[in-house]
């Protein structure tokens, strides 16, 4: 387990190095668009010293890090909001609608790779699979604007956006619908590859022939054993939802991180955009951690590094 923190650590140390720099390569001076168009260079220069963008790259990151080890976030440059609080609200909405969203994908696309599993090569298989494709190919941002154009615009039975910024479950069903029917394709054609991998396997013919119910030998046998690459599939796509469904957040003017990031980097908020693509990382690190432990609740064995329970 110290092993997995001390990675997590370095790799959040590299993204913070990685992303401060390639920040810093976007084209546009940040002082030049805070100051305007209209004012002189030394109003800019003045600008660029007090905001410490005059000092060299090194110097920079090196305060930068210091300032995230003592906790201070700083503050935005174009809003002077503190940047704790603006990613705190944003990532709270972003948590609400990840949920959402991994709940119905998980939901959706589990029991759909189950039935086709048990249905191989059927029609019923054909089906399941011809909707995960369609869902691994479509472009969410075309899911979005389908189920905002039917629910919202011709039916008028659910809000597109949130006019006065307040979240509702309303608000939450229709973003968090266009993230579950593009997160349930992968589970569902993963569920289905790993369930019929086990369901070969001879243990679950040995429990059929001993004539145990077939729903025990399928929920508590077998899928209990296929979940693993289920549980990294569905790790890896909430961990893509918490990082800020971008795409979905824009369509419905959701007020979430990626959103925020998005108005950022146009903004060319450089402390903000540095602050948020570190959160980012640093939440999808988290999760991965998170699913690590998850094996090993679902499966003992994994406990051990010769994989025999400890």
């Amino acid at each position: 387990m110290a092993k997995r923190f001390l990675f997590l650590f370095i790799t959040l140390l590299g993204a913070s190095f990685i992303v401060f720099m390639i920040i810093h390569l976007l084209p546009g001076d940040p002082a030049r668009i805070l100051a305007g168009p209209e004012a002189t260079q030394q109003e800019v220069e003045a600008l660029r010293h007090r905001l410490g963008l005059d000092k060299p790259l090194v110097v920079q990151y090196a305060e930068f890090m210091a300032r995230i080890l003592r906790g201070d976030f700083g503050k935005s440059i174009v809003t002077g909001k503190p940047i704790s609080a603006l990613i705190e609200y944003r990532f709270v909405n972003t948590l609400k609608l990840s949920i959402v969203g991994i709940l119905l994908s998980m939901i959706i696309g589990i029991p759909l790779g189950i039935l086709a599993a048990l249905h191989r090569n059927s029609r019923i298989d054909q089906l399941v699979m011809g909707f995960a494709v369609i869902g691994v190919s479509t472009p969410i941002f075309v899911i979005a604007i389908f189920l905002m154009l039917v629910f919202s615009v011709k039916l008028h039975l659910l809000p597109a956006t949130s006019v006065t910024g307040e979240i509702t479950l309303r608000h939450l069903i229709l973003p968090g619908l266009a993230l579950a029917l593009y997160g349930a394709a992968p589970i569902a054609r993963m569920t289905r590859a790993s369930m019929v991998e086990v369901l070969g396997k001879e243990y679950i013919k040995v429990a059929f022939s001993f004539g145990l119910p077939r729903r025990i030998v399928i929920y508590k046998y077998a899928l209990k054993n296929a979940l693993i690459p289920v549980v990294t599939v569905t790790g890896l796509i909430f961990g893509y939802m918490l990082a800020g469904a971008v795409i979905t957040e824009t369509v419905f003017s959701y007020p979430g991180l990626g959103r925020l990031l998005i108005d950022a980097i146009f903004s060319r908020d450089y402390p903000l955009i540095q602050i948020g693509i570190l959160f980012i990382a640093a939440t999808f690190a988290l999760v991965n951690t998170a699913v690590d432990i998850l094996y090993m609740v679902i499966d003992p064995r994994l406990r051990s590094p010769r994989g025999e329970t400890a």
